[in-house]
């Protein structure tokens, strides 16, 4: 099968978007699938010579002040279907791809599209001001996109409920999770060897949470929680990994625990999933998630993990891999961590289920469900043309 993946957004950015798209784009390949991503210019594109897929990229510097984007998007999608003989898109997010998928639609209504919401695309939560469908001009037009895509992938079951409210027939949605490379975690590890190369204390119970700064993720209820028990004389360091850790870093120091919190920074999935291993605890007191990626990593690499419950995340952690807590409550959230601090039976025993559990996300699996919903969809559309020509004009 030849496939496209369509995103606004990829690496060498490191996110949620970036990384399922190419490692779903890599999963689909080792199955024997053709895979075209076609996104953004950038001019940095060493990174790409390793990958087993084919990147196509639109647009050259300054392309986007002058208002080229959707003319290139539309021009490229056509080259590619064209020269590669296109199956199937997949759009990743059905905000901006979806408004290009749309456009291109228009012209080349052949080829079936389905479309992977992440998040805020779709989701909403007023109470931060997130998600773009908060918007009702903007949430007009994700609908509309929605409505010309053949399937649509539920990534939750709380992803499902947002999505049936949104498309007329239910049928569309088909439930496929995001995923992990579970092979990464089997190989061992000496973890004081790996902490000591790392730069974290050997001897300190180690929470570890990762994620770009963002409201919605709720960082600084984590770092009030790590100050309520340093104050109580618990030995821990608090690591945070992801973009924008200015704002976190001065909260850390105004609630003087900056020498016992590590952030650093933006990391390749290779120094995340050591990070991970290196730890003693998961912690995620997102006040929204859609799916609860980093998570799932997390469970893959054997933590028992503290999470709020809120969609996503209550979706992947039950009692057996970790502690659910009520969002938004650092005094909960320490309590939490407090109950695994003091009972390292209990961490061992929740990190061993949650391993297991990680073994039903791995990509090789993930990959053959989407390769399922391709083929409903290019069926689906296929029906919908034999349809469509029995109607007269």
């Amino acid at each position: 099968m030849n496939i496209c993946m369509l995103t606004s957004t990829y690496l060498p950015l490191v996110g949620g978007v970036e990384m399922v798209v190419h490692n779903l784009a890599t999963a689909l390949t080792n199955l024997g699938h053709n895979v075209y991503v076609v996104t953004h210019y950038n001019k940095n594109r060493k990174f790409e010579e390793h990958y087993n897929y084919r990147i196509i990229r639109f647009g050259f510097k300054g392309y986007g002040r002058l208002k080229l984007t959707l003319p290139l998007v539309i021009m490229t999608l056509a080259l590619a279907v064209k020269r590669f003989h296109i199956d199937v898109i997949n759009i990743h997010n059905v905000y901006k791809p979806g408004i290009w998928a749309y456009n291109f639609w228009h012209f080349y209504k052949k080829i079936p599209i389905v479309g992977t919401p992440h998040g805020d695309d779709v989701q909403i939560t007023p109470q931060i001001g997130d998600g773009v469908r908060l918007n009702p001009k903007l949430n007009r037009i994700v609908k509309r996109n929605i409505d010309i895509c053949t399937r649509l992938i539920s990534i939750s079951p709380s992803m499902r409920q947002d999505l049936e409210e949104l498309v007329v027939d239910s049928k569309k949605i088909m439930d496929v999770p995001n995923g992990i490379w579970v092979n990464k975690f089997k190989t061992k590890i000496d973890k004081d060897k790996t902490r000591e190369k790392l730069g974290i204390p050997i001897n300190s119970t180690v929470l570890i949470s990762v994620g770009r700064n963002h409201p919605r993720k709720g960082f600084e209820y984590g770092l009030e929680a790590v100050a309520k028990l340093r104050n109580e004389g618990a030995e821990l360091i608090y690591i945070i990994i992801g973009r924008n850790q200015e704002p976190l870093i001065k909260k850390a120091h105004s609630l003087g625990i900056s020498d016992f919190c590590i952030t650093p920074g933006e990391l390749k999935a290779t120094a995340v999933s050591e990070f991970l291993r290196a730890s003693d605890i998961y912690v995620s007191p997102s006040i929204v998630e859609s799916f609860g990626l980093t998570t799932l990593e997390a469970m893959g690499a054997g933590l028992p993990c503290i999470v709020t419950n809120v969609s996503g995340s209550r979706d992947l952690v039950s009692n057996e891999h970790g502690v659910i807590v009520e969002p938004a409550n650092s005094m909960k959230l320490s309590k939490a961590i407090k109950l695994l601090i003091e009972n390292k039976s209990l961490r061992i025993e929740m990190g061993s289920k949650a391993r297991k559990e990680a073994l039903n996300y791995d990509w090789p699996k993930v990959a053959k469900k989407y390769i399922d919903v391709y083929r409903e969809a290019i069926s689906a559309n296929l029906n919908d043309q034999r349809i469509a020509k029995t109607i007269p004009q």
